[in-house]
């Protein structure tokens, strides 16, 4: 059958049939659940809006499980939906929600989590574990910048845009990064020279972002809209 949703409520609603629908299915607002991996139609393309969440049920029977490829958690955020076929899409400032309630044990996540933009919300009870060397920028506060963007009425991008850029910008002097770049070097134990060394260059990133989102925002609001 060929139909199409669209979730506007800022509640949630919950999907827990075995769908087949082949109309495109668009959360603009609120949370759409998917309780099982066959919730999520073969034929359907999700695409979740800015400040909108995709939910999921994981770690039970016919529920999403971690690994990656479809029906996994490490697939939602890589694009792939419930089933072979299924795909989702995001735009900035969006997030997935993962409950764990039906699951029997812990639930480990070992994929490494990259994507830009979209945050990771834990829902229900039980334990949901991060193992892998997650990067995904704007994990936790991308949503709530997309949602202070539109309340001060700046481009829906803007911030989580800047957020993302700035946490790179700041690498070159965060310790850690510092610490794991001169580990086969001359610099061991000497992280601190490399530190002040690009200190300026930082700064001078960092200037150079400012003027870039300040020109945005004022010039070309356009190019950070959806």
């Amino acid at each position: 059958m060929k139909c199409a949703i669209n979730n506007t409520s800022t509640g949630a609603t919950v999907l827990s049939g075995a769908n087949t629908y082949s109309g495109p299915t668009t959360i603009g607002s609120g949370t759409l659940k998917y309780a099982k991996t066959n919730s999520m139609s073969a034929s359907s393309a999700v695409s979740v809006g800015t400040g909108a969440t995709l939910a999921v049920n994981a770690g039970g029977a016919g529920e999403f499980t971690t690994g990656t490829g479809n029906g996994t958690i490490g697939g939602l955020f890589s694009g792939l939906g419930g089933q072979s076929g299924s795909t989702v899409t995001y735009a900035a400032g969006t997030a997935i929600g993962v409950d764990t309630t039906n699951a029997s044990s812990t639930l480990t996540e070992s994929t490494n989590l990259t994507t830009s933009g979209v945050g990771l919300t834990k829902q229900g009870t039980g334990t949901l574990a991060l193992s892998g060397s997650n990067t995904s920028t704007n994990a936790m506060f991308g949503k709530f910048q997309a949602l202070v963007g539109q309340i001060l009425g700046f481009p829906p991008l803007l911030l989580p845009t800047i957020n993302s850029v700035g946490a790179e910008i700041g690498k070159p002097v965060a310790p850690q990064t510092a610490s794991v770049g001169v580990s086969t070097t001359r610099f061991v134990r000497n992280e601190g020279e490399v530190i002040r060394h690009n200190f300026f260059w930082t700064l001078f990133m960092l200037a150079y972002l400012i003027l870039i989102s300040v020109a945005c925002y004022l010039f070309f609001p356009s190019i950070a809209k959806i």
